[in-house]
């Protein structure tokens, strides 16, 4: 049940390229309904009260698709929930002899769509990722929305604009060490942990604090690993507020909820919508671009410059051990 409200969940990112507009997608959802005698999955609002979430042989309110107006750094957004009906083994079990409606409960995933600046025709989707079935019948129901409107139009599950290359991660931890503010309202408050992988696809986690002091990431570096998944906390003075999520080269991210703060939102399910659409359409942009811009001189040369210091730092490091250790055996007693 990933929805934007739920305790946690991922989001995924997905493009839409189309001879369309948010209107005309919103009215294309709305000929599309869930429909409970058929257990046909269908459109509606993202209104949590009296929604069925979970509830066997029920069906979700009737509701429609809203239109968001833009706001700050916010797009003009069409927010929406899919409901579908799944098949719940246990309850066939338990009434083996009942409609089959009574076999099913009700599920959902939300969306939230908007168009791409200076890009005609070609809109971002936001979506709760869950499991492979889910995602199939989610991107089935979406593309059969577009293809209504533009029989050429197409959906993509390929992480939009907020997908990056995956040297933004050694970026990162770069400008966490030396520079942490990145605009003059958003900072890097901390790299909490990463993952690395090596050629043969290993995977190194690391973990309570990322930094280069510690070998396991001067290790990466200087091997010119795959850096992957990491989870980094950003403080915006404009937004207000402390966003941590896991973040990955593909367009994922997952708020984590313990460790984001918003002092003037009260409540869970505001912080979690809240925090969602902050990261989406201002933080991970924001963070991309400076990235991308090579303002602070990163390149090739500079990413050169940091493996080889990783490895001289690796080198130094186990040079003094090994003396360390001779000089130990030196000064020990001898043996009776």
């Amino acid at each position: 049940m990933p929805t934007f409200t739920s305790s946690r969940y991922t989001i995924s990112a997905a493009t839409i390229t189309a001879d369309l507009t948010l209107d005309t997608l919103r009215d294309a959802m709305l000929q599309h309904r869930p429909d409970h005698a058929a257990l046909s999955g269908g459109w509606a609002s993202t209104e949590d009260a009296g929604s069925n979430l979970r509830v066997p042989n029920a069906a979700p309110p009737v509701s429609d698709p809203e239109l968001l107006d833009d706001e700050g750094d916010y797009p003009r957004r069409l927010v929406a929930r899919y409901y579908y009906f799944r098949k719940d083994p246990q309850l066939m079990r338990a009434y083996p002899d009942a409609a089959e409606q009574q076999h099913h409960y009700l599920d959902a995933v939300d969306v939230l769509i908007s168009a791409l600046p200076d890009r005609p025709k070609v809109f971002q989707v936001l979506f709760a990722s869950g499991n492979g079935a889910m995602l199939r019948g989610l991107v089935r129901a979406l593309r059969s929305a577009v293809l209504s409107l533009d029989e050429s139009g197409s959906v993509r599950h390929d992480g939009a604009s907020i997908a990056f290359n995956p040297d933004l991660f050694l970026w990162l931890l770069v400008r966490a060490r030396d520079d942490r503010q990145i605009t003059p309202s958003t900072e890097i408050s901390d790299v909490l942990s990463a993952t690395a992988r090596d050629s043969t696809r290993r995977n190194t986690l690391l973990s309570d604090g990322v930094d280069f002091d510690r070998p396991a990431l001067l290790v990466a570096v200087a091997e010119i690993d795959h850096l992957g998944l990491a989870r980094v906390s950003l403080r915006d003075e404009e937004l207000n507020a402390t966003v941590t999520a896991d973040v990955w080269a593909s367009g994922k991210f997952s708020i984590i909820k313990t460790e984001t703060h918003y002092p003037d939102v009260v409540g869970d399910a505001e912080t979690r919508l809240a925090s969602l659409q902050d990261l989406a359409y201002v933080l991970l942009p924001r963070m991309i671009q400076v990235y991308g811009d090579g303002a602070d001189g990163w390149g090739d040369a500079k990413r050169a410059t940091e493996i080889r210091a990783a490895a001289t730092a690796l080198i130094k490091r186990y040079e003094q051990k090994v003396a360390d250790h001779d000089a130990a055996l030196v000064a020990a007693p001898p043996s009776a």
